[in-house]
């Protein structure tokens, strides 16, 4: 068993590793006996085969550089012989391997682990109050502080995200100008580049996150407060790339929602992006970032039948379709797009007069095809 992070390797030991065990096992002395070591390697071999989907009775990895994964600078890992469902997390680096940031990216790929390979609900955790080090640790991998101890030692948990109906996350999508001065969690980031990078290897496109950069957005700019974070829709020239960069822009917008984050796509009324642009590439428009200082509002909308060939007896794939589509944003609010049925092919089209209509229509297809589900149709 083995998992990476940006710079580590954490994974389970074998015999193989004897000699590391006994010297870095955590003990009153070091280095422990052969004898120790063995036992040790059994005992965690025999528990991690107590595991199982929604249980972890104890798992215990080896914590490795990426380019050393064979020798080892600490143990972390779950241990849940007090509550199998909600296990507790430890992180146990060597005193040179502290302060590096490694605790973090411990902590969060843990909690990866745990909620999604596992599909636990809770992770709990705590550290002791004169240790910042962790403290920082804990929180900046993903864990929130809940309380603490008799003694001020603080508490943590970590909660997963329930599965959330993708009309919800698009209901509470508004566009929003006004942000808090607030950065972005370490944890968040990395959950948004993630999607970055994965929608970029699926469209082609080159989807840049901007963070703590306010140039982009300051006073002179279309009544932006607090704007610090964008994400800037680029691409190689093509006749498909305003679509495809609304489309796969939105799917990023709809998960900075269900990171608690809050967007705005703006065409023109921002200065100067700082993302980076190689050769054939342009940019096709910018997404402000951020937490709102509301959650924006509804805006009025046309009806399904302004806007597709719905009918009483069209599909209820297809309904649903519809309704998503009337929930994307567009330039001005203008909602130039239609949608028809023939079959199970459906075709979209943008109007021919407007601002931004080929990437509201990319917008409003990402919306389409999320909640209709790609497996009832195809794009004529």
């Amino acid at each position: 068993m083995e998992y990476k992070t940006e710079q580590l390797v954490l994974r389970t030991v074998g015999e193989e590793d004897l000699s590391e065990v006994m010297r870095t096992w955590p003990s009153d002395h070091r280095p422990v006996s052969d004898e120790e070591a063995g036992n040790a390697i059994d005992r965690m071999s025999r528990s991690s085969e107590k595991n199982a989907e929604g249980s972890i009775y104890h798992l215990c990895l080896a914590v490795c550089g990426k380019d050393d994964p064979h020798t080892i600078m600490g143990w972390c890992g779950l241990d849940g012989r007090a509550d199998s469902a909600e296990p507790e997390i430890f992180v146990l680096l060597d005193e040179e391997y502290r302060g590096k940031g490694y605790g973090t990216q411990c902590v969060a790929e843990l909690l990866r682990i745990a909620s999604e390979e596992f599909c636990l609900k809770r992770v709990r955790g705590g550290c002791g109050k004169d240790n910042p080090a962790s403290q920082r640790a804990m929180e900046k991998g993903g864990m929130v502080r809940c309380g603490e101890e008799e003694n001020g030692d603080p508490r943590y948990e970590f909660r997963a995200k329930e599965p959330r109906d993708i009309m919800e996350t698009m209901k509470a999508r508004h566009s929003v100008r006004r942000y808090l001065d607030k950065k972005i969690p370490d944890a968040v980031r990395k959950e948004l580049d993630a999607c970055a990078a994965e929608l970029n290897r699926e469209s082609g496109l080159n989807i840049q996150i901007v963070y703590d950069e306010p140039e982009c957005f300051n006073s002179h700019y279309g009544r932006f407060e607090n704007c610090a974070n964008y994400i800037a829709v680029v691409g190689r020239k093509s006749a498909e790339l305003e679509q495809n960069g609304g489309f796969y822009g939105e799917k990023l917008v709809l998960k900075a929602q269900e990171e608690g984050l809050n967007t705005c796509w703006v065409a023109l009324s921002h200065g100067k992006s700082k993302a980076s642009l190689g050769p054939d590439e342009s940019e096709v428009i910018i997404i402000a970032l951020g937490y709102g200082e509301t959650q924006g509002s509804a805006r009025k909308s046309k009806k399904p039948e302004d806007v597709s060939n719905i009918a009483p007896d069209s599909p209820e794939w297809f309904k649903r379709g519809v309704e998503a589509a009337l929930l994307a944003p567009t330039a001005i609010n203008q909602q130039r797009f239609k949608f028809t049925l023939t079959g199970n092919k459906v075709s979209a089209k943008a109007g021919k007069i407007g601002p931004c209509l080929k990437i509201d229509l990319g917008i409003a297809k990402c919306h389409f095809e999320l909640a209709a589900g790609k497996e009832n149709f195809v794009w004529a």
